[in-house]
């Protein structure tokens, strides 16, 4: 248990007084570089660390009672690559009882966020978190126990059925901000992924791979779950 906002991940308040990185020039595709992250402890650390999966290196994510969030600080144009993609994939959830919508229960085996900073005006900093819940229904979306308004949980897989295989996703970040907050939106300042379990004191597992922002969406007919990938290495 902690006080501090765990579904900011602490990164919108270190943006806000450190500013971003400039945005990538390439209008079509930016990609998030899954090597270089700053981290962001909350009560404890997470296991954060590349590993080699299907000869493909991707963030291996292991909390064991822990919290604490990987960031990147990166102006991402959305008027030109408003759709964020990636692929994760999870060992097990938290089960079809654990209260995921209140405080004492804000633990996801997945998360990944988009923010938008206020600068100065720390206050109206944003953020949205994609996550894989435990038992809420996928396409649903609440506001954040913790955080408050301001932070708006998309569930985009949830259960166990899927776990043990790639799910691979992609979300026009603009409609979705619009749906959670009301608001036109052209831009984010920073992305940040988190697996977290210090509230359930449990042990979570989860890979993450190809998170990046495209002018279109994932072509017709690209596959949504992938195999069952096998065991990694370092």
């Amino acid at each position: 248990m902690f006080d501090v906002s765990k579904a900011i991940a602490g990164a919108a308040l270190v943006l806000c007084s450190q500013g971003v990185t400039a945005q990538d020039a390439r209008p079509a595709e930016v990609l998030i570089d899954m090597l270089h992250w700053e981290e962001r402890i909350l009560s404890s650390n997470t296991e954060y660390r590349g590993v080699i999966v299907d000869g493909e290196r991707v963030v291996r994510a292991r909390a064991d009672g822990t919290a604490s969030a990987l960031y990147q600080r990166r102006r991402i144009n959305l008027e030109r690559t408003p759709y964020l993609q990636w692929r994760w994939r999870i060992d097990n959830t938290l089960g079809p009882t654990h209260p995921e919508l209140s405080r004492n229960g804000d633990d996801f085996p997945a998360r990944l966020y988009v923010m938008r900073t206020g600068g100065l005006q720390f206050w109206q900093s944003r953020v949205l978190i994609y996550v894989w819940a435990s038992n809420q229904p996928t396409g649903s979306h609440w506001i954040s126990p913790i955080a408050g308004s301001n932070t708006r949980m998309f569930a985009v897989d949830s259960g166990d059925a899927l776990a043990g295989q790639w799910r691979t996703h992609s979300r026009d970040v603009r409609a979705d901000w619009l749906a959670a907050f009301g608001e036109e939106l052209d831009r984010v300042d920073a992305v940040a992924i988190m697996t977290d379990a210090d509230n359930s004191e449990s042990f979570l597992q989860a890979w993450y791979a190809d998170i990046l922002f495209s002018a279109r969406p994932l072509a017709a007919g690209a596959p949504q779950t992938g195999a069952a990938a096998p065991a990694d290495r370092d």
